[in-house]
Protein backbone atom coordinates (compact mmCIF):
# COMPACT_ATOMS: atom_id res chain seq x y z
CA UNK A 1 0.00 0.00 0.00
CA UNK A 2 2.76 2.48 0.84
CA UNK A 3 4.59 1.76 -2.43
CA UNK A 4 1.83 2.21 -3.98
CA UNK A 5 0.88 5.60 -2.49
CA UNK A 6 4.47 6.55 -3.33
CA UNK A 7 4.20 5.45 -6.80
CA UNK A 8 0.54 7.82 -6.78
CA UNK A 9 2.79 10.50 -5.54
CA UNK A 10 5.46 10.59 -7.93
CA UNK A 11 2.99 10.27 -11.44
CA UNK A 12 0.93 12.88 -9.78
CA UNK A 13 4.14 15.25 -9.14
CA UNK A 14 4.92 14.13 -13.16
CA UNK A 15 1.89 15.51 -14.21
CA UNK A 16 2.25 18.62 -12.56
CA UNK A 17 5.37 19.61 -14.10
CA UNK A 18 4.68 18.40 -17.51
CA UNK A 19 1.27 20.47 -17.15
CA UNK A 20 3.27 23.84 -15.67
CA UNK A 21 6.10 23.07 -18.34
CA UNK A 22 3.29 23.10 -21.17
CA UNK A 23 2.16 26.23 -19.65
CA UNK A 24 5.22 28.12 -19.77
CA UNK A 25 5.63 27.03 -23.50
CA UNK A 26 2.28 28.47 -24.10
CA UNK A 27 3.06 31.85 -22.39
CA UNK A 28 6.22 31.48 -23.92
CA UNK A 29 4.54 31.95 -27.05
CA UNK A 30 1.89 34.06 -26.52
CA UNK A 31 4.80 36.76 -25.61
CA UNK A 32 6.58 36.35 -28.39
CA UNK A 33 3.49 37.00 -30.91
CA UNK A 34 2.82 39.67 -29.20
CA UNK A 35 3.78 43.61 -30.07
CA UNK A 36 3.01 45.19 -27.44
CA UNK A 37 5.14 45.55 -24.69
CA UNK A 38 2.68 46.31 -21.93
CA UNK A 39 0.68 42.98 -23.26
CA UNK A 40 3.87 40.77 -23.02
CA UNK A 41 4.41 42.03 -19.34
CA UNK A 42 0.90 41.80 -18.40
CA UNK A 43 1.02 38.39 -19.79
CA UNK A 44 4.24 37.69 -18.11
CA UNK A 45 3.05 38.63 -14.83
CA UNK A 46 0.24 36.79 -14.91
CA UNK A 47 1.64 33.97 -15.88
CA UNK A 48 4.21 33.89 -12.86
CA UNK A 49 1.01 34.58 -10.62
CA UNK A 50 -0.61 31.44 -11.54
CA UNK A 51 2.73 29.07 -11.39
CA UNK A 52 3.48 30.60 -8.04
CA UNK A 53 -0.09 30.01 -6.48
CA UNK A 54 -0.25 26.70 -8.21
CA UNK A 55 3.14 25.78 -7.04
CA UNK A 56 1.87 26.81 -3.18
CA UNK A 57 -0.74 25.04 -3.33
CA UNK A 58 1.32 21.97 -3.88
CA UNK A 59 3.52 22.50 -1.23
CA UNK A 60 0.52 22.53 1.20
CA UNK A 61 -0.84 20.05 0.13
CA UNK A 62 2.82 17.74 0.28
CA UNK A 63 2.60 19.57 3.73
CA UNK A 64 -0.91 17.98 4.65
CA UNK A 65 0.03 14.84 3.41
CA UNK A 66 3.17 14.84 5.83
CA UNK A 67 0.71 15.86 8.62
CA UNK A 68 -1.32 12.90 7.79
CA UNK A 69 1.54 10.07 8.10
CA UNK A 70 2.32 11.54 11.37
CA UNK A 71 -1.06 11.65 12.52
CA UNK A 72 -1.39 7.78 11.14
CA UNK A 73 2.21 6.66 12.49
CA UNK A 74 0.82 8.44 15.71
CA UNK A 75 4.69 8.16 16.96
CA UNK A 76 4.77 12.17 18.44
CA UNK A 77 1.94 14.55 19.66
CA UNK A 78 4.09 17.07 19.87
CA UNK A 79 5.58 16.53 16.36
CA UNK A 80 2.02 16.44 14.78
CA UNK A 81 1.12 19.35 16.97
CA UNK A 82 4.41 20.82 15.19
CA UNK A 83 3.57 20.50 11.69
CA UNK A 84 -0.42 21.05 12.49
CA UNK A 85 0.84 24.76 13.05
CA UNK A 86 3.22 25.41 10.62
CA UNK A 87 0.46 24.36 8.10
CA UNK A 88 -2.12 26.65 9.55
CA UNK A 89 0.90 29.02 9.46
CA UNK A 90 1.53 29.09 5.75
CA UNK A 91 -2.13 28.52 4.74
CA UNK A 92 -3.07 32.20 4.91
CA UNK A 93 -6.21 32.09 2.92
CA UNK A 94 -7.31 28.55 4.07
CA UNK A 95 -7.12 27.01 1.16
CA UNK A 96 -7.07 24.00 3.95
CA UNK A 97 -9.68 24.86 5.87
CA UNK A 98 -11.36 21.40 5.34
CA UNK A 99 -8.59 19.62 5.34
CA UNK A 100 -7.47 20.81 8.73
CA UNK A 101 -11.29 20.99 10.39
CA UNK A 102 -11.25 17.03 9.51
CA UNK A 103 -7.90 16.79 11.09
CA UNK A 104 -8.48 18.55 14.33
CA UNK A 105 -11.37 16.39 14.84
CA UNK A 106 -9.31 13.38 14.40
CA UNK A 107 -6.05 14.33 16.21
CA UNK A 108 -8.40 15.65 19.52
CA UNK A 109 -9.16 12.16 19.75
CA UNK A 110 -5.60 11.26 20.19
CA UNK A 111 -4.98 14.09 22.61
CA UNK A 112 -7.47 12.57 24.63
CA UNK A 113 -9.53 15.92 24.32
CA UNK A 114 -13.20 14.54 23.43
CA UNK A 115 -14.83 17.81 24.79
CA UNK A 116 -12.79 18.96 21.98
CA UNK A 117 -13.77 16.40 19.48
CA UNK A 118 -17.48 17.90 19.81
CA UNK A 119 -16.70 21.65 20.20
CA UNK A 120 -14.93 21.18 16.57
CA UNK A 121 -17.61 19.02 15.24
CA UNK A 122 -20.29 21.46 15.89
CA UNK A 123 -17.96 24.19 15.12
CA UNK A 124 -18.02 22.49 11.55
CA UNK A 125 -21.49 20.91 11.23
CA UNK A 126 -21.66 21.96 7.53
CA UNK A 127 -18.62 20.26 6.42
CA UNK A 128 -19.34 17.34 8.51
CA UNK A 129 -22.55 16.92 6.99
CA UNK A 130 -21.54 17.58 3.49
CA UNK A 131 -21.06 13.82 2.11
CA UNK A 132 -21.54 10.44 3.54
CA UNK A 133 -18.21 9.70 4.77
CA UNK A 134 -18.01 12.88 6.96
CA UNK A 135 -21.42 11.80 8.41
CA UNK A 136 -19.91 9.02 9.18
CA UNK A 137 -16.81 10.66 10.60
CA UNK A 138 -19.15 13.03 12.45
CA UNK A 139 -21.18 10.13 13.87
CA UNK A 140 -17.95 8.05 14.51
CA UNK A 141 -15.83 10.50 16.11
CA UNK A 142 -19.14 11.70 18.47
CA UNK A 143 -19.36 7.71 19.55
CA UNK A 144 -15.57 7.56 20.59
CA UNK A 145 -15.22 10.78 22.10
CA UNK A 146 -18.56 9.94 24.34
CA UNK A 147 -16.76 6.53 25.34
CA UNK A 148 -13.73 8.76 25.92
CA UNK A 149 -15.99 10.68 28.76
CA UNK A 150 -17.26 7.74 29.88
CA UNK A 151 -20.91 8.96 29.19
CA UNK A 152 -22.85 6.11 28.75
CA UNK A 153 -26.23 7.44 28.23
CA UNK A 154 -25.17 9.20 25.28
CA UNK A 155 -22.96 6.55 23.74
CA UNK A 156 -25.72 4.34 23.36
CA UNK A 157 -27.54 7.47 21.55
CA UNK A 158 -24.34 7.43 19.42
CA UNK A 159 -23.66 4.18 18.44
CA UNK A 160 -27.73 3.95 17.31
CA UNK A 161 -26.92 6.61 15.31
CA UNK A 162 -24.45 4.63 13.77
CA UNK A 163 -26.27 1.73 12.73
CA UNK A 164 -28.83 3.47 11.51
CA UNK A 165 -26.46 5.21 9.21
CA UNK A 166 -24.74 1.79 8.04
CA UNK A 167 -28.41 0.37 7.51
CA UNK A 168 -29.33 3.48 5.47
CA UNK A 169 -26.37 3.32 3.63
CA UNK A 170 -27.16 -0.48 2.00
CA UNK A 171 -30.01 0.53 0.52
CA UNK A 172 -27.80 3.40 -1.22
CA UNK A 173 -26.00 3.25 -4.70
CA UNK A 174 -23.59 5.26 -3.56
CA UNK A 175 -21.54 3.61 -0.31
CA UNK A 176 -19.91 4.81 2.11
CA UNK A 177 -15.84 4.18 2.35
CA UNK A 178 -14.58 1.83 4.60
CA UNK A 179 -12.94 4.30 7.00
CA UNK A 180 -13.72 1.91 10.64
CA UNK A 181 -13.98 -1.40 11.30
CA UNK A 182 -17.75 -2.01 12.17
CA UNK A 183 -16.30 -5.21 14.24
CA UNK A 184 -14.69 -2.91 16.07
CA UNK A 185 -17.27 -0.57 16.65
CA UNK A 186 -19.52 -3.77 17.92
CA UNK A 187 -16.94 -4.59 20.43
CA UNK A 188 -16.90 -0.61 21.53
CA UNK A 189 -21.21 -0.95 21.97
CA UNK A 190 -20.63 -3.87 23.92
CA UNK A 191 -18.04 -2.87 25.95
CA UNK A 192 -19.08 0.86 26.68
CA UNK A 193 -22.75 1.21 25.90
CA UNK A 194 -24.04 -2.18 27.23
CA UNK A 195 -21.35 -2.07 29.33
CA UNK A 196 -20.21 -5.66 28.97
CA UNK A 197 -16.50 -5.83 28.79
CA UNK A 198 -16.09 -9.98 28.85
CA UNK A 199 -18.50 -9.85 25.21
CA UNK A 200 -16.50 -6.78 24.09
CA UNK A 201 -13.07 -8.37 24.63
CA UNK A 202 -14.37 -11.99 22.61
CA UNK A 203 -15.14 -9.31 19.72
CA UNK A 204 -12.34 -7.33 20.00
CA UNK A 205 -9.66 -10.53 19.91
CA UNK A 206 -11.58 -12.05 17.32
CA UNK A 207 -10.54 -9.24 14.74
CA UNK A 208 -8.02 -8.95 12.10
CA UNK A 209 -5.69 -6.77 13.19
CA UNK A 210 -2.74 -7.09 10.20
CA UNK A 211 -3.68 -4.64 8.40
CA UNK A 212 -4.02 -1.75 10.64
CA UNK A 213 -2.44 1.14 11.02
CA UNK A 214 0.02 2.69 14.27
CA UNK A 215 -2.73 4.89 15.08
CA UNK A 216 -5.49 2.57 14.41
CA UNK A 217 -3.67 0.48 17.11
CA UNK A 218 -2.84 2.66 19.26
CA UNK A 219 -6.83 3.34 19.83
CA UNK A 220 -7.78 -0.83 19.74
CA UNK A 221 -5.35 -1.32 22.53
CA UNK A 222 -6.89 1.31 24.90
CA UNK A 223 -9.74 0.06 24.54
CA UNK A 224 -9.11 -3.41 25.37
CA UNK A 225 -6.72 -2.30 27.95
CA UNK A 226 -10.49 -0.24 29.37
CA UNK A 227 -12.04 -3.76 29.26
CA UNK A 228 -9.23 -4.82 30.79
CA UNK A 229 -9.02 -2.67 34.12
CA UNK A 230 -13.19 -3.40 34.34
CA UNK A 231 -12.62 -7.14 34.53
CA UNK A 232 -9.03 -6.88 36.58
CA UNK A 233 -6.93 -8.80 33.84
CA UNK A 234 -3.74 -7.03 34.74
CA UNK A 235 -1.68 -9.35 32.08
CA UNK A 236 -4.13 -8.23 29.54
CA UNK A 237 -3.62 -4.57 31.10
CA UNK A 238 0.01 -5.00 31.07
CA UNK A 239 -0.13 -6.41 27.30
CA UNK A 240 -2.15 -3.70 26.02
CA UNK A 241 0.65 -1.24 27.84
CA UNK A 242 2.86 -2.10 25.73
CA UNK A 243 1.46 -1.83 22.46
CA UNK A 244 0.52 1.95 23.13
CA UNK A 245 3.88 2.38 24.70
CA UNK A 246 5.59 0.87 21.70
CA UNK A 247 3.81 3.15 19.26
CA UNK A 248 4.03 6.60 20.35
CA UNK A 249 6.24 8.24 22.33
CA UNK A 250 3.76 11.09 24.18
CA UNK A 251 0.46 10.13 23.73
CA UNK A 252 -1.51 10.74 26.96
CA UNK A 253 -2.98 7.11 26.86
CA UNK A 254 0.15 5.31 27.64
CA UNK A 255 0.23 3.22 30.13
CA UNK A 256 2.95 2.69 33.34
Amino acid sequence: MKLLIKGYQKIRWVVMLFIILAFVFITYNTIIHQESLAMKIFIFIVAVIVIGVTLFYEYLKKKYTDLQKSLVTAHSIKETQALRDELVKLDKVNGMKDSIALFDVLFSLDKNQPEETLRLLDQNDKFFRSNLDMILVRRFSTFKAYTLINNRTQTKKAVQELYKLKETNLNQSKKMSLLYNWDQIEAMNLGYAQNDPRKALKVYQSMDTSKMNPRELLHLNVEIREMAHRIKDEGLITETNEVINSISIDSPFRGN
